[in-house]
């Protein structure tokens, strides 16, 4: 039996980033988020919760894509009003 040692990140002029690869990010823990200005003095801030996410790294690191897809239909309501201080 040997042992495999799979290696998920690499070293770029001196920087850690991902290996290249299509990765996919864990949905039940993370979301999208937003935050927007509303007349310059309130912020709104809302979330979606049924999304779908990946990310081809490149061998490149700037060739890199990320692909999102939000299914704003499915979401809750989620906007709350934060006044500006």
């Amino acid at each position: 039996m040997s042992d495999t040692i799979t290696t998920t990140t690499r070293t770029i002029e001196g920087h850690l980033v991902p290996a290249a690869g299509t990765w996919a990010v864990d949905t039940s823990h993370s979301q999208v988020e937003f935050v927007a200005r509303h007349l310059m003095v309130t912020k709104v801030r809302g979330r979606f919760t049924d999304s779908d996410v990946s990310l081809a790294i490149a061998q490149r690191p700037e060739d890199s894509t990320v692909a999102v897809t939000i299914q704003a239909d499915r979401s809750p309501p989620a906007m709350t009003i934060a006044t500006a201080t």
